[in-house]
Order: structure tokens, then C-alpha cells, then sequence
């Protein structure tokens, strides 16, 4: 955000900080109306992050930034209905507790006191953030790198309520808000007298009322207070506040004029205000005026037709159904509750009921990966790409796959090794992904230009994460392996098998691995004109490959045994984690595109358990060797 547009926000955010009013008593019937309207809107198209997508994805899109949850349960509200209230009815929306902060030092830092819940509105924070606009302005002028974490939080929430304001006034101009109070004045205008206008209504009379402003400057004192001449002042003022409104650019629900490229669509009121005034531009703000119209009064009849009116203006997409439909399913929800359950039964089948609960297990764990695989594949259809684009979707792709091995296995093996390691992993790459969900924004975003081929992302992307999954999955059998020794040491047949397992799961991963960061130096060359680089990613995905290498090698050679294969499989896992995140954090080379934030600490903690279950297996491994023999004198 350039420094310009940055002050004009500071003074937005100071202007607009008297719209904040109190929390409406009737809101139970409100919220009604709310509802019933939102689900009319929610595949309205609109271009967000450079693809066109529906109302409710941008919806959820936005509450995962203010909210970081895409549901207002302890409001009762979905994304859709919030956002409804936000656009139509922003007075009541700036008192719902949107937004969420934990940290103390952010609260006190604005003389906010501490909510038990952590969630808090606009009208809570805007008050404090306004008494802090020098402060906050001089934040904004330094480099994020120089800012502590206070600084940067506080500076992110301050963005995060001018993103919320902004929205929120994206339709004023539409909203019937300007009254007339002067009969003749309004016959002048050509407005009818006793009802309110929008800003839209008003346009045809921009000529005429020029013209009486221009006579009010020549009055005299006596004829500015006659109540025509204060009628005309009230209303520049009203249209003066509306026009205040003019930067929201949030909505692009507009598609661009004849002749301009798709992808340029304008926001409501750059189509009010903009040089593209044609009468197809000005029928589409007709038909938005009076969906809003109807929205406000709740006129759900004539409310279905205006939206049927409106979107007629838009290229028919019936993916925007599927999409709303995707993210209402919540697959990976449901997938992760049955990989949880999948794993409770298993650990209480070693109690009791052991043959049962086994097979609980088993199904539970079959069912989640069934609506993990329906959710990965209705997201291919809603993108028209593999789901593999983001660090969020390698979670959740990479967690498929490791389910997929764990009940292979159980099919083959029986032993119930499968059903211990599979559920454990999809469970934890679950809520990997739900945080990167959360920090970044799961909303399925135009992938970068490098990235748009759907070729290469089927091959490479797909096969070096089936690569991924399969050399972790090699490190969690290797955990049991060590496991066994260190607990169960007369179980030596099943530490046997566990060994057998994780030699025959290196090799797929190896294969998977090499042909994959093969097929990327060819994407490579194709993409930039070089196959091999040396870029940070590429050395990460050839440290897989030399690591597995080096450890089967040993193996085949006879260099370490089983406990030492299991122990560098473990290593290997670790290896794994630091290239498919850990090279993020450098932040260089041609795969730069997509890094997160937040890396360091994920990987400290995972290599703090793997490094102290090393540590474990060196003490167990110490414990049972061979005493050496003492001779007798």
C-alpha cells in the first residue's frame, strides 16, 4: 500500500468513525431479514484476487482475515450473512465482533481492555485506532522488518479495520439514505418529494443541481435562509459525505465496458463515477440499485428477481454454484472428525474389544479419506487445476496420500500399523493446512503466471508430493519401529515387519521424488530457459533425493541395519519438512511465489519430538546391545 492511499485511508477511517452507533434491540427479527437475503446473494460473481469467484467465497475469504474462522458462530451468523449485513446495513455490523485479537501488548497499546473471548467490533477499535493515527502513520512509513511484533500486529489490525470500512461503504451509493426536504427544490431536481434517494437517483440532476449551487454562491444572506436554499446545502452535504465513499474498491461486481479486457471489472462505484458511463454500464447499476433496494426492505420476491436481472449481465459460470455448494460441504471438516475418530478407536481397541474396534477404525479412517478425496476433487473442477498450487493445498493433497498408503498397508499387512501412523498424519497435516487456511486466505486465488499449467502441476507438483507422502510415512513406521524397541523389545517379529515396511515405502518415495524434481528441471527449462539452477527449492528436492539414496545405499550395502535405517528414516522425514518448508524462509530464487510466514517455529517444534524420538532410540539402542565379555584371571 503506497503512502498516499495509506493517509487517504487515515482520514476515511477518521471521517467515518461517526457512523458508529449502538447495537440495534431488535436484532433477532433483523438477523431474520439478514439471512434470507444472503442466501439470495451468495453466487453473485465478483472479481477477488484475480479470479472470478462468488459473494460467499469472497466472504469467507475476508472473515478468515478478521475472524480467522469462516463461520461467526458466537454471532450466529455464516461469512455470507455477515458480509450481507456489512454491505446493506453497515451500522449494525460495526457493532459484531468481528475481529480477533489475543495479544495483550496490541489491547494495551490502545487502551483496550481485555475481552474473555478475544473477539471485538469495529466500534470497539475504530474509537482507539482514531486516537492513535499518528502513531499508527509512522508505523506505516518503516519497513515491516524494522517493526517488533507489537508494532507489526497493531499495524496489521488498523489495516484490517480499513478493509472492513472499506467494504462497507462499496454500495452507499446505491442505498436510498438522501432525502429532500424542500418540496420545490425536489420538483426542480426532478425527485420526488417526501421519499429517499440514492446517490445513483440523483445523477440525471447533476447538470441542474450544478447550476443551483452556482446560484447559491451569488444569494445574499437573506436568501440563503429561505428553506429551499437550506434544503439545497443539506443535500450537497449529504452528497458530499456519500462521495467521501468514492475509494471503496472492495466489490468488482461490475464487468468491464464493451472492448475493455475480462479481467478489468470496476467496483459499483467507479461505475457511478467512472468515464464508462454507456447504457449497458448504467442498465447494470440499475439492476444492482434495485437488488439492493429490495434487499433493505427484505422483499425476498422482488429481491430473486433483481439478482435473476442482475447476474443476466455476467457470463453464465455454473461453477459458481459448485463453489458456494464446496464450501458449504466442508469436506476436510468432516474428514478430519473421522481420522480423529479413526485414531480413538484404534487406541481403544488395544483395551478392549479389540477385533471390532479394529475394524470401527478402519472404515472411520476409509470414510474420512472419502471425503477427502470428494472435496480435492470438487476443488479441481471449481479451479480447473490439480489442487497442489499453494503450501495449504500440499498439505491437504500430501495428507490424502498418506491415507491412501495407511489403508493399503492395513489391507495387506493386517497388523494394524496402517491404522495407527495414517490417521496420525491426517490429522496433523489437517491442522497444518487449517493454519496456513487461516494466515493466508484460502481463497483458491489466480495461480502466478509460472504456475498456470496445468500439465506440469498434474506432473511434477503431483508426483514430488506423492514423493513427500510416502518418505513421511516411512519416517512415522520407522517411529514405531524404535517404538517396539524401546518398549517392547521381545516383539522382535513385528519390529521386523515395521523395518521391512519402511524399507519398501523409501523406495516408492524415491522414485517419486527423483522423477518428480526430474519433471520440474524439464518445467524449468521450459518455464526459464534453464533445467537446473541451483534455486533453493531445487537443491531442497535434490537433498530428498541424495538422502534417500544414501540411506538404502547403506542399507543394500550392509553399512547400517534395521535400527539404523529406521533412525536415518526418521532423519529423512526431517529432511523432508525443511525442504517442502523450511527453504520458504530464505525467501530467494524463481520459486519465491506463495512463501508463508510463521515457518520457523512449526519446524523448531516438529524437529524438537523427532530429535528427542531419535534420542529415545540411541537410549534404547545402548540398553540392548551386547555386553562385552570380561575375562576371568
Amino acid at each position: 500500500m503506497n503512502r498516499h492511499k495509506t493517509i487517504s485511508l487515515f482520514a476515511r477511517l477518521a471521517a467515518f468513525s461517526v457512523f458508529v452507533l449502538g447495537a440495534s434491540a431488535a436484532y433477532a427479527d433483523f438477523d431474520s431479514k439478514v439471512k434470507a437475503v444472503a442466501a439470495e446473494l451468495e453466487e453473485i460473481p465478483i472479481l477477488h484476487e484475480g479470479r472470478v469467484k462468488p459473494l460467499d467465497t469472497f466472504a469467507r475469504a475476508n472473515l478468515l482475515a478478521f475472524q480467522q474462522k469462516s463461520k461467526l458462530r458466537h454471532e450466529g451468523l455464516t461469512a455470507m450473512e455477515w458480509l450481507t449485513e456489512l454491505m446493506l446495513f453497515p451500522d449494525q455490523a460495526y457493532d459484531r465482533k468481528i475481529f480477533k485479537v489475543r495479544t495483550p501488548s496490541v489491547l494495551n497499546a490502545l487502551n483496550i481492555s481485555v475481552a474473555d473471548d478475544g473477539n471485538y467490533s469495529f466500534s470497539d477499535l475504530s474509537r482507539s485506532l482514531d486516537d492513535n493515527l499518528d502513531t499508527l502513520r509512522k508505523l506505516s512509513e518503516k519497513e515491516r522488518d524494522d517493526l517488533d511484533p507489537t508494532e507489526r500486529q497493531l499495524l496489521d489490525l488498523y489495516f484490517k479495520t480499513i478493509a472492513y470500512l472499506d467494504v462497507s461503504r462499496s454500495l452507499t451509493g446505491l442505498i436510498r439514505d438522501v432525502e429532500i426536504t424542500d418540496e420545490s427544490l425536489a420538483s426542480e431536481l426532478g425527485v420526488a418529494y417526501g421519499q429517499k434517494v440514492s446517490y445513483f437517483e440523483m445523477l440525471p440532476a447533476r447538470t441542474r443541481l450544478s447550476e443551483k449551487i452556482q446560484g447559491f454562491r451569488d444569494m445574499s444572506e437573506e436568501e440563503k435562509s429561505t428553506p429551499e436554499s437550506v434544503a439545497l446545502m443539506g443535500l450537497v452535504r449529504d452528497l458530499g459525505n456519500k462521495l467521501r465513499d468514492r475509494a471503496s474498491q472492495s466489490l468488482k461486481m461490475m464487468t468491464p465496458a464493451e472492448g475493455q479486457m475480462k479481467n478489468l471489472w470496476i467496483s459499483p462505484w467507479t461505475a457511478l463515477d467512472g468515464a464508462d458511463q454507456t447504457d449497458r454500464t448504467l442498465r447494470k447499476v440499475e439492476a444492482l440499485s434495485q437488488l439492493v433496494h429490495y434487499a433493505q426492505n427484505g422483499n425476498i420476491e422482488k429481491l430473486q428477481d433483481s439478482v435473476a436481472t442482475f447476474t443476466s449481465f455476467f457470463e453464465g459460470d455454473a461453477k459458481l454454484g459448485l463453489e458456494v455448494s464446496y464450501s458449504k460441504a466442508d469436506y476436510f471438516y468432516y474428514s478430519l472428525i473421522f481420522y480423529v475418530l479413526s485414531c480413538l478407536l484404534m487406541w481403544i481397541s488395544f483395551a478392549f474389544l479389540p477385533r471390532a474396534l479394529y475394524k470401527a477404525s478402519f472404515w472411520s479412517m476409509a470414510i474420512g479419506l472419502g471425503f477427502h478425496v470428494v472435496g480435492m476433487t470438487v476443488r479441481c473442477i471449481v479451479m480447473s487445476r490439480p489442487p497442489v498450487t499453494t503450501l495449504y493445498e500440499t498439505f491437504i493433497f500430501v495428507g490424502a496420500i498418506a491415507i491412501i498408503a495407511a489403508l493399503i498397508l492395513e489391507l495387506v499387512t493386517k497388523n494394524a500399523l496402517g491404522l495407527f501412523v495414517g490417521p496420525i498424519i491426517g490429522v496433523v497435516l489437517h491442522f497444518i493446512g487449517i493454519k496456513y487456511a487461516v494466515d493466508d486466505g484460502d481463497s483458491m486465488g489466480i495461480l502466478v503466471a509460472v504456475l498456470d499449467s496445468n500439465f506440469w502441476l498434474s506432473t511434477h507438483v503431483t508426483t514430488i508430493n506423492i514423493g513427500y507422502g510416502c518418505a513421511g510415512f516411512a519416517g512415522m513406521v520407522a517411529h514405531g519401529y524404535l517404538a517396539i524397541r524401546a518398549f517392547r523389545p521381545e516383539l522382535k517379529d513385528r519390529a521386523k515387519e515395521y523395518f521391512n515396511i519402511c524399507i519398501g515405502l523409501s523406495f516408492v518415495a524415491v522414485f517419486f521424488t527423483t522423477f518428480g524434481t526430474i519433471l520440474g528441471g524439464i518445467w524449468g527449462d521450459q518455464s526459464w530457459g534453464r533445467f537446473w539452477g541451483w534455486d533453493p527449492k531445487e537443491n531442497g528436492a535434490l537433498l530428498i533425493v541424495l538422502s534417500i539414496l544414501a540411506i538404502l545405499h547403506a542399507r543394500m550395502a550392509g553399512l547400517i541395519k534395521a535400527f539404523g535405517m529406521c533412525m536415518s528414516a526418521i532423519l529423512c522425514g526431517m529432511v523432508v519438512a525443511f525442504s517442502w518448508w523450511g527453504v520458504n524462509l530464505l525467501g530467494i530464487g524463481l520459486h519465491s511465489y506463495g512463501f508463508t510466514s510463521g515457518i520457523m517455529s512449526g519446524l523448531m517444534i516438529f524437529y524438537g519430538i523427532e530429535g528427542s524420538v531419535m534420542l529415545a532410540g540411541v537410549y534404547a539402542w545402548l540398553r540392548d546391545r551386547p555386553k562385552p565379555k570380561t575375562s576371568v584371571g
